[in-house]
Formats: C-alpha cells, sequence, structure tokens
C-alpha cells in the first residue's frame, strides 16, 4: 500500500517545523565542552533517525514495522539528549558525558567476552577501547577536581526519562521494543491476512511513530536552543506550546494519542 495524503500532510507539518528549526540553529553559539558537542552529535543522530522514518513512510504504509523499530531509536535518543544537556552546570553536563562514556565502556567488555568466546581475535578491539579511554580521560582533565571526584552513573533508561520529567514516553519506548525484538506481538499487522501485502496498515497505525517524532523534535529543539543561546520563540509558537502541552496530557492516555495528531 502506497503513503496516502493524509499522511503526507502529516511529514510536510513535521518537515516544516524542521525547516524552521534547522534555521534558527544557524545563530546558536557554537558548542565548546566535548558534553555539548556529544549533544550536538545526539541531536544530528535524532535528525536521522526521523528522517529514515519519513523515507519509509513516503514510500509506503507497509513499511510501518521497519519505522517502529526506528522509533524506538527516537525516544531513546531524545532521552540522552536531554537528559546530558538538562543541567545548568557544564561540570556536571561534563560528568554526565562521562557517565554515558563509561556505560559505553563497559557495554564494549561485554562486547569484547563475546568475541573471545568465539576465538574471535579482540587486538583491534583493544585498539579501539583505548581510545574511548583517552577520550574518557580528555573529559576529566578539564574539570575541577571537585568535579573528577563526582561519580555519576546513567540511569536505566525508565529512570532516565523519569530524571528529564519524560517518563511517560517509557510505555511506548517498550511498545516499539516489541518490533525491535521481532517477538509475535511484533507481526500484528499481519494477522487480518490482508488480500496484499501489509494491506491491513491504515493511516492511524501509523500515528504512534510520527507523533514520536514531531514531539521529540520540538522538545528537543526547544531545550537545545535555550541550552546555546537561540531563540526558541522563532519556532516554538504559542500554538506549538498548546500543541506540546496535548501531547503530554495524552501522554498520560497513550491509547488517545491517535486522536491528536
Amino acid at each position: 500500500m502506497q503513503s496516502t495524503e493524509t499522511i503526507k500532510d502529516l511529514l510536510n507539518l513535521i518537515e516544516g517545523f524542521s525547516t524552521d528549526f534547522e534555521n534558527a540553529l544557524t545563530k546558536i553559539q557554537d558548542p565548546k565542552i566535548k558534553s555539548d558537542i556529544a549533544a550536538a552529535n545526539l541531536l544530528r543522530l535524532l535528525g536521522n533517525h526521523i528522517e529514515g522514518i519519513f523515507h519509509l513512510a513516503h514510500r509506503g504504509l507497509y513499511l510501518l514495522p521497519s519505522a517502529l523499530v526506528i522509533s524506538r531509536s527516537v525516544i531513546e535518543t531524545f532521552g540522552n539528549l536531554i537528559w546530558l544537556i538538562e543541567p545548568e552546570s557544564s561540570e556536571e553536563r561534563e560528568n554526565r558525558f562521562i557517565a554515558i562514556l563509561n556505560k559505553e565502556k563497559s557495554e564494549n567488555n561485554r562486547y569484547a567476552s563475546n568475541l573471545e568466546e568465539l576465538n574471535i581475535d579482540i587486538s583491534r578491539f583493544k585498539i579501539d577501547n583505548d581510545l574511548l579511554n583517552d577520550h574518557i580521560n580528555s573529559v576529566k582533565s578539564d574539570l575541577s577536581e571537585r568535579s573528577k571526584n563526582c561519580k555519576i552513573n546513567q540511569p536505566h533508561f525508565k529512570g532516565l526519562l523519569k530524571d528529564i520529567k519524560e517518563e511517560y514516553l517509557y510505555p511506548l519506548y517498550c511498545r516499539f521494543s516489541q518490533s525491535v525484538h521481532s517477538n509475535h506481538s511484533a507481526t500484528w499487522i499481519f494477522h487480518n491476512e490482508p488480500n496484499e501485502y501489509g494491506g491491513v496498515i491504515n493511516n492511524e497505525d501509523w500515528y504512534l511513530s510520527l507523533f514520536v517524532c514531531r514531539y521529540t523534535l520540538i522538545v528537543s529543539s526547544e531545550k537545545f536552543l535555550k541550552r546555546f543561546g537561540g531563540n526558541p520563540e522563532e519556532v516554538i509558537t504559542e500554538e506549538i506550546k498548546q500543541e506540546i502541552k496535548i501531547y503530554r496530557e495524552k501522554l498520560a492516555k497513550p491509547f488517545t494519542i491517535v486522536q491528536t495528531i
């Protein structure tokens, strides 16, 4: 089934805001410290994920399963971005960045253990891990002695969303995870035995994914511009502020989101 005019209209709405945000970004201060540079990269990653969903939606409604997989990454990228830029203190942002890097280091070590179990040479991996350690030490070197002794761990994602007051995104994150893990519930779109591949997918089935795109893009845009000296008012109109307020109310009742976007 090809993309419909309704879906295309929604995509144009989101893309229009994205263009306005990109214009506003040209007027902000360039990030200087390493955590802020990392945040800018996360913002780019968020944009890439959303663009990927757009391409799938334009191609055809039947590609919804792949869009749902990326939608989980949209929420996770958004959460990490906001958690990283939330503190006013630059040193606290740096410490949060160190926590993110330490978590990556831990995951890398687990990956290396899996390689060793398969008798795979990990010499190249050790070089990459040394580079990561050097990067962590580089971030630490810019901190005051007091901050260097401050131990921050990146919380579990549910706790992270609670920290940034976006905990109502977690049920959607879990819902999208079903598609990531490809379990039985991920095949719901095929249960009605459509006459053509993906024929049972309709506009409403796409709304959750597109809702997440629009919501995370707007919220991250506002917070990013505020953090780096931009002017959120250039892109966040009163109408959009009201829209976000309604979205947050709907997040507490996720089954009503399809009635909002």
